[in-house]
């Protein structure tokens, strides 16, 4: 599970760092209630996201590695996952501007975070599973007009 420290909280904004264990991945792509800029201090993390091509959604795979400083809006769709060095960040968070959520793979609905919690449970960023280390989850494979449902 991701860990966060808040470094600095202003109301308006906010300075954090987080860790990222190894081998760890969201269990369904979340967005944000703000929009960030995000540093990376040490390991690398794949971060997927769905583009828009023709009408078809079409996974977006891109390694965010050491060094990397990311602009991110707050509905920014996306999955990270961890390699097994794990991952820290610092992240710069702007004004709350919207509630964010879930999207469920396999329906396409989107719950806000703390209904998805209550009916999904508590932890957000799957355990590493030695079974399918290595293997590509179903998500990334996808290519068409509905990649959740």
């Amino acid at each position: 599970m991701m860990l966060r420290w808040t470094i600095l909280n202003l109301g308006f904004s906010k300075l954090l760092v987080h860790y990222f264990p190894p081998n760890v991945s969201d269990r369904d792509p979340h967005d944000h209630p703000r929009s960030f800029l995000t540093f990376v201090l040490r390991g690398r993390y794949f971060d997927t996201s769905w583009e828009s091509y023709g009408g078809e959604l079409v996974p977006t795979i891109e390694c965010v590695e050491s060094g990397a400083i990311r602009f991110l809006r707050a509905k920014h769709l996306h999955i990270v996952e961890t390699d097994d060095r794990g991952t820290w960040t610092v992240v710069a968070m702007g004004p709350l501007t919207r509630e964010w959520g879930f999207m469920r793979i396999g329906t396409g609905l989107w719950w806000p975070w703390g209904k998805y919690i209550q009916r999904f449970g508590g932890v957000v960023r799957c355990e590493a599973d030695p079974d399918t280390m290595g293997v590509k989850p179903d998500y990334r494979n996808y290519k068409g007009s509905q990649p959740f449902g």
